[in-house]
């Protein structure tokens, strides 16, 4: 859909959400700690080029994290959007 378009259904038919995100900057930090345990491990497994069973328990629990704190910020719009 082209931009003039998209505009001009908006205003007609759309609805403004005014978001503020001020709220969301623990999600943001929990997401960027477990990015930089998730880059200590990949650092580990190029340079050795395998992983321990430990380290595919941790990258599934950090997997598990993200799930859990992307739920919990998917939440948090909806809740100011609604």
């Amino acid at each position: 859909m082209k931009t003039a378009a998209y505009i001009k259904q908006m205003a007609l038919n759309g609805k403004v959400v005014n978001l503020d995100f001020q709220n969301c900057h623990e999600y943001v930090a929990a997401l960027n700690k477990i990015g930089s345990n998730l880059n200590q491990i990949a650092r580990v497994v190029n340079s050795t080029g395998y992983a321990t069973p430990d380290e595919l328990r941790q990258v599934e629990h950090f997997r598990e994290e993200i799930c859990h704190i992307s739920k919990a910020y998917l939440s948090e719009i909806q809740s100011q959007a609604a």
